[in-house]
């Protein structure tokens, strides 16, 4: 992801073949749907971080 950060403005996280969140790097990184499906927390974890 940090190389992604120099590079990108804006970024797409696809799952199963569809956009799961798009937007800026901080705020895709953020989501908690993307955390949930590529970082295995789960939504109510994800949602107590922030």
């Amino acid at each position: 992801m940090a190389f992604v950060r120099q590079i990108a403005r804006k970024v797409t996280v696809l799952h199963q073949g569809t956009v799961l969140c798009e937007g800026p790097v901080e705020q895709v990184q953020s989501d908690p749907r993307v955390l949930e499906v590529y970082l295995g927390r789960r939504r109510e974890a994800a949602d107590a971080v922030h």
